[in-house]
């Protein structure tokens, strides 16, 4: 959480009606209050903005993902397009750098595999 304080803040105040800066986070701090915020930091739900801040495409709830799956369903029972290709899903925000990040380490860990092996890809 360290890497989206703002939108910490600002979650813990729109969810939980808790103002961050008045309780006492500090290092010395009893253990209690640690534990309370840290279990509420990782309970936050998926489309507040710390999620948005680490993940955009997790960010998305599940109306949407049913939403673009039924208005791609709904597409393809128009069959293929004028090239002949079926219809590409709208894609939300993220997925692409979601995907190039996934393919890229789908790719490294097939090389480091395939090195474990002596082999070269």
């Amino acid at each position: 959480m360290r890497e989206c304080p703002d939108e910490l803040l600002a979650d813990f105040q729109q969810y939980y009606g808790l103002d961050l800066w008045s309780l006492d986070l500090s290092a010395d701090a009893p253990p209690r209050p640690l534990l309370r915020a840290a279990t509420l930091a990782a309970q936050l739900p998926s489309d507040g903005r710390v999620m948005g801040a680490i993940s955009p495409v997790g960010r998305h709830s599940t109306e949407a993902w049913l939403l673009r799956q039924i208005e791609l369903d709904i597409r393809s029972l128009g069959g293929s397009g004028e090239d002949g290709r079926e219809p590409e899903p709208i894609w939300l925000d993220g997925e692409d750098e979601a995907h190039e990040a996934a393919t890229e380490r789908a790719e490294r860990d097939a090389v480091a595999l395939a090195a474990s092996f002596g082999l070269n890809l």
